[in-house]
Order: C-alpha cells, then sequence, then structure tokens
C-alpha cells in the first residue's frame, strides 16, 4: 500500500480509480479504507477474504479440487507423456497449470496459465500480518463511502458469501456474479467481466 501511494504521489494523480484481482482486490480495498479520498471508485475481481472464516474454507475446497478424480488424471496423462524429456519448458507450464486447476470452474481451462512463483514464507508471514484484523476492517470497510463493483465467479473457490457479505457491508456497492467463472473470471467469461468494469468506471469517470 505503501508503494501504490508513492505511485500516485509521483505520477500526482489527485484520485485514482482501482481495479484489484483476488490478493490485489483485497489490497485496493485496504488502499481504499486508509486513503478513502484518493479513491474515485474501486473495481473489485474475486477478492480475497479479509475477515470469518472464508480463507480456511477457501483452502480447504481448493485442497478438495485439487485433489479430484479430473486433476488427477490428467496428472497421470501428464506423467507419462513424456514430454518432460521431450519440452521440459512445455512441461513446466502444463506442470503449473495442474497446480492452479483448481481455482477454475473446468480444470481443463487452466491449460494456457502462465508460470509464477509463489514464496511460502512470504505468503504465510502476508496473511499472518492480517490476523485479528478483520473486525477493524469490517468497521473500516463500513464507513467506506466510495463507489464499489465486486466481482465474483459463481464456482469460485472463495465461498460467494464473502462476496455477498463484503458487498452487504460496503456502504455504495453493487456485487455481480458471474455464473460460468471460477476465480479467474478475466480468462473464463473475460467479455462479459471487462464488459462490466468497462461500464462501471465509466460511470464514475467523474465522481
Amino acid at each position: 500500500m505503501a508503494d501504490l501511494e508513492a505511485l500516485q504521489r509521483g505520477w500526482r494523480i489527485e484520485r485514482l480509480s482501482l481495479v484489484g484481482y483476488s490478493w490485489g482486490g483485497l489490497l485496493a480495498l485496504l488502499y481504499a479504507t486508509q486513503h478513502p479520498s484518493r479513491v474515485r471508485a474501486l473495481v473489485l475481481v474475486a477478492p480475497a477474504a479479509g475477515w470469518g472464516d472464508y480463507h480456511r474454507r477457501f483452502k480447504q475446497e481448493f485442497a478438495r479440487r485439487s485433489a479430484s478424480e479430473v486433476v488427477a488424471r490428467m496428472r497421470a496423462e501428464l506423467e507419462t507423456s513424456g514430454l518432460r524429456e521431450s519440452d521440459p519448458e512445455a512441461f513446466r507450464q502444463r506442470r503449473f497449470a495442474l497446480n492452479v486447476a483448481g481455482y477454475f470452474r473446468h480444470p481443463h481451462d487452466a491449460a494456457g496459465s502462465t508460470p509464477f512463483v509463489v514464496q511460502a514464507q512470504a505468503q504465510a508471514a502476508t496473511w499472518a500480518s492480517l490476523k485479528g484484523y478483520g473486525p477493524e476492517l469490517r468497521r473500516d470497510v463500513e464507513a467506506l463511502h466510495v463507489p464499489v463493483i465486486v466481482l465474483h465467479g459463481r464456482h469460485d473457490p472463495i465461498p460467494l458469501g464473502w462476496a455477498e457479505e463484503l458487498a452487504a457491508a460496503l456502504p455504495d456497492a453493487r456485487l455481480v456474479v458471474l455464473e460460468n467463472s471460477g476465480h479467474v473470471p478475466y480468462v473464463e467469461e473475460g467479455e462479459r467481466t471487462f464488459e462490466v468494469i468497462r461500464r462501471f468506471l465509466k460511470e464514475h469517470a467523474d465522481s
């Protein structure tokens, strides 16, 4: 958030329209609660959960999906494909796709995912830094008078209840449920996702 504030000052942007996805959605929300006068509008796409037991439930659901028969079969097919030897880079990409398949409504839709690395130690430390902050965050959210749109996939491993509770807590928010998406709506339902975002940002361009 300090980096975002530094960029805003450096670019001399008086008020931002922030779009945050997943963990970035929670970061955007945190920034807006701390600097509401600097935020024009907020778009939260599949935001990570900031309070309650939703994060725990997400981890359980993601683990369940990752261990499903479909994903297990896809892993077995990859291991016996010979791709590890013939094209190590392609093998790495497909193995990564299987590691994130649980985020998607249909595991096969993860096939084109670009590999990235999540440092487990940094991830654990980040979540630990928010421990116990949920009640305070909720109070801050209830006092945030900024236009917000929350987009959440019906099949997201993060429970829909989190998005519903968040949208209800925000004074000026609207929830859009994307019926054919998991946690990656910009891939799974890209046209609909970007249509909603563009329309919302246009509505609040001069607010």
